[in-house]
């Protein structure tokens, strides 16, 4: 059995120029409380609802999933970072300019270009729990706007479930993206289950990280 967390990633903000070797794209650092109203309140303090998240669980690994768009490099940045691990600029300057200049018409990144920021969160999920079993996968979805952009996102997220092991927690966090892309995530999960059910999968709980001013 393992805990895995299946979370949305987003543009972020835009800010800079990489060519002056600024940062371009960036969520705002934010402290995220977990279970507010109980004494097991915790705070994180981090860009990323997912590691809040995966810190606050300790999940053995996590399936992060966005568009071509989405903001990879700055996940391989944070999570290489924290897991105390030198970055590779030459990639983290190669997929933010890819990511940067795609498109729903002209995705840049592609699902096996993310196999090192895999690796970087993997390495953060053993540097805070060594028991971690690792295996975290960043998945690129087309954006969903026609039906064969809907078939082909409904097969990728399937195979999410074939991955799952018998007796797994998942834990969905709905904050980022297109609205449709965690609606349509959330939906799969239930029929995952469904089909899954010898598996014993469970969905143990679904997060949304809501930023106050």
């Amino acid at each position: 059995m393992a805990k895995v967390l299946i979370a949305t990633l987003g543009l972020g903000r835009k800010e800079g120029d990489r060519k002056n070797e600024e940062v371009v794209r960036e969520y705002e650092k934010t402290v995220y409380t977990i279970n507010a109203d109980s004494q097991e309140k915790n705070n994180y303090e981090t860009p990323f609802i997912a590691a809040a998240l995966a810190t606050h669980l300790k999940v053995d690994r996590v399936f992060l999933v966005g568009t071509a768009k989405s903001m990879w490099e700055e996940v391989y940045r944070y999570f290489q970072s924290k897991a105390e691990l030198e970055q590779d600029d030459d990639y983290w300057c190669d997929i933010g300019e890819k990511a940067s200049k795609s498109s729903s018409t002209t995705p840049l990144i592609q699902t096996k270009d993310l196999e090192k920021t895999n690796r970087a969160i993997d390495a953060y999920l053993r540097y805070i729990c060594p028991e971690a079993a690792g295996g975290s996968q960043c998945i690129v979805i087309d954006y969903g706007l026609n039906e064969q952009e809907l078939w082909k996102n409904f097969d990728i997220i399937m195979q999410i479930g074939d991955s799952l092991n018998h007796g797994d927690e998942v834990y969905l966090d709905i904050t980022h993206s297109f609205r449709s892309i965690p609606l349509f995530m959330y939906l799969m999960m239930d029929f995952i289950q469904t089909l899954n059910y010898e598996k014993e999968i469970t969905l143990a709980g679904i997060y949304y990280g809501m930023l106050e001013a």
